[in-house]
């Protein structure tokens, strides 16, 4: 049996993952959840990083916090990782942020070359569930939920969904939401003027920009939206996901501007095409009168730009992807069918003639997502992990 003083020795989990630098939402989810975690565990632990990177070539001046360089596509890379875990006496767990495109192989199927080898309580939190996945997928992931001793999912739609998927997953799948970001309460006003937004209705959208995002529907909605309403300024603030960059350049964000040209919206549209800093990002979602989540994949699990934009006190309007289904209640927002720019249209409309509603939908949706501040989400996790050490 492996013990684990816990009062005596300083203790150590190990994140794997994607991880910043490196531009990725997974990154940068597992990059707050490390800081709360180790807030939380507090100098009598010590959490490490093992980063993924796409190939040897695709490096990165990583935080001292990573001690492991991976390159996805190699076996052995995963196996030393292991190798190094088993023995190293201070590493009591591993956590795994998975998603099946960042880790190599097909479907990522190379993490379990860590899975096999590695002999510590693994919890791997899923971001990403299918409902129909094919047979390969399926059992790649059958095996991952059979070597992980703990599996995290983000929402009860996906819990639901792997339980009965995966029968013997039953009994050690938990739900931890996406994590949001401490941020008091506040109107649009301090922080339009801060920005130079002070004369215009703004509409956001944030994310490294993919077609999956759906933006060109938002956009086709806004023509009918001006007429009445001219002073809307629709920001889309992100710059190209750096695997679609790699693949065909801007030219997904080329087809929005020629979009916009067309639709006489120039006026009406700005992007900024850069990776935001955390405070930059806060501001602007906290500068926005309505948020607009357009993703296109009915069966998107997670979203942690619409977990942001509901964390800043903002009301939304989303397509109704699967874990918009379950966050956006009519109280804090609208939901509409994917790919559908009339819909957009008429909730627009809808939530812009009435600034009284529209507040109280903004005050709805920060008070409904206190449980997700990253801090709670952070106590979940160490406690999952913590209670698999000490039952090893």
């Amino acid at each position: 049996m492996y013990n684990v003083n816990l009062t005596v020795h300083k203790s150590t989990i190990v994140f794997l993952t994607t991880y910043p630098p490196r531009e990725c939402g997974i990154a940068t989810f597992t990059q707050d959840l490390f800081h709360y975690c180790q807030k939380f565990l507090g100098s009598g632990f010590n959490c490490k990083v093992a980063a993924f990177n796409l190939s040897p070539l695709d490096t990165y001046k990583y935080p001292r916090e990573v001690v492991w360089q991976i390159d996805q596509n190699n076996k052995e890379d995963y196996l030393q990782l292991a190798r190094d875990i088993n023995g190293d006496p201070s590493v009591v767990g591993a956590i795994i942020q998975h998603e099946y495109g960042i880790f190599g192989g097909v479907y990522g199927e190379k993490i379990l070359f860590f899975m096999r080898e590695c002999k510590k309580p693994i919890l791997v939190s899923l971001h990403t569930v299918t409902p129909l996945p094919n047979s390969k997928k399926k059992k790649i992931t059958e095996e991952i939920i059979e070597l992980a001793s703990t599996i995290v999912v983000l929402t009860k739609s996906s819990k639901e969904l792997i339980e009965r998927i995966y029968p013997k997953s039953i009994g050690k799948v938990f739900i931890i939401p996406h994590g949001i970001h401490p941020v008091p309460f506040s109107f649009q006003k301090e922080f339009k003027e801060k920005l130079e937004l002070s004369n215009h209705i703004v509409l956001s959208t944030f994310g490294l920009l993919s077609r999956n995002k759906g933006i060109e529907y938002a956009i086709q909605a806004l023509p009918s939206i001006i007429k009445k309403y001219p002073s809307i300024l629709y920001i889309i603030l992100g710059e190209t996901h750096p695997v679609i960059r790699r693949n065909e350049g801007e030219k997904y964000r080329l087809e929005l501007a020629k979009l916009i040209t067309t639709l006489g919206l120039k006026k009406y549209v700005k992007f900024y095409d850069q990776y935001l800093s955390l405070h930059d990002l806060l501001e602007f979602l906290q500068a926005t009168d309505i948020y607009m989540a357009t993703a296109i994949n009915p069966n998107q699990t997670v979203s942690g730009t619409l977990s942001y934009a509901l964390g800043t006190g903002r009301a939304v309007i989303s397509t109704d992807f699967a874990y918009a289904k379950e966050i956006v209640t009519p109280d804090i927002g609208r939901l509409v069918p994917i790919k559908d720019s009339p819909s957009l249209a008429s909730a627009l409309f809808e939530l812009l003639k009435n600034k009284r509603d529209l507040r109280s939908m903004g005050r709805n949706a920060y008070n409904k997502t206190r449980s997700m501040l990253w801090s709670n989400v952070a106590k979940k996790y160490t406690n999952l992990i913590m209670k698999e050490i000490l039952n090893k």
